[in-house]
């Protein structure tokens, strides 16, 4: 019988170097097909937590388990089962214009530019794709980072503020999206906002965690 997991956390503790211990021997489960919505304070090490669990970052000590299996060196498979959404938009944009990404992105999903784009996006992101990212707003391109969600709902998702600087209208778009969505793992401020889209909620605090259901 397979496993409900898909994360394992053991004791895992992490500081940055000439640091104080951010995280101290955290022990924590995620399941498979459940939304659950990371609190804490800025600065508290949520970032930090979610790039270990992406493999950007290593444990000073503990384990992580993905699948069963300790995460080690993340090989390509194990970003194929994987959205990682980082909280500057920019590192998830990597052209001039919102339409180079499309085209970046067309190589995974060929059929994405011919995607009614103006119902993901709104008709007037729609029209900005060529529009050079330098000239628009965070909240725009955060808009344009959060578009692959739409053509990857079968990977988890580890999203890390989603909604930073998104006006009222595309918060709940992105809500909306959540609600079709099982698997993920989002750290966020904006807790009452996601709430409806959740399972479970964690703090962290003071480099432990604690949760409650629902």
């Amino acid at each position: 019988m397979e496993s409900r997991e898909i994360y394992r956390i053991s004791q895992l503790c992490f500081a940055y170097p000439g640091q104080a211990p951010l995280l101290r021997e955290l022990d924590l489960a995620l399941e498979r097909g459940e939304n659950v919505l990371l609190r804490g304070d800025t600065g508290c090490g949520k970032s930090t937590l979610l790039k270990l669990l992406t493999g950007l970052l290593k444990p000073s000590s503990g384990q992580i388990l993905w699948q069963g299996k300790p995460l080690g060196e993340p090989d390509a498979s194990f970003y194929a089962e994987l959205f990682y959404l980082q909280q500057q938009s920019a590192e998830n944009l990597f052209g001039l214009c919102p339409r180079h990404d499309l085209e970046i992105w067309q190589l995974l999903w060929p059929d994405i530019l011919g995607k009614k784009l103006d119902k993901m996006l709104g008709t007037d992101l729609a029209a900005r794709l060529d529009a050079p990212f330098s000239q628009l707003s965070s909240g725009e391109k955060r808009a344009f980072a959060l578009l692959p969600l739409y053509f990857c709902p079968e990977k988890y998702w580890i999203l890390d503020e989603p909604t930073a600087s998104l006006d009222a209208a595309r918060k709940e778009r992105f809500l909306e999206l959540c609600r079709s969505k099982k698997g993920m793992l989002v750290a966020s401020h904006e807790t009452e906002l996601l709430l409806p889209a959740m399972d479970r909620v964690l703090h962290l605090r003071d480099g432990s965690i604690t949760g409650e259901e629902i």
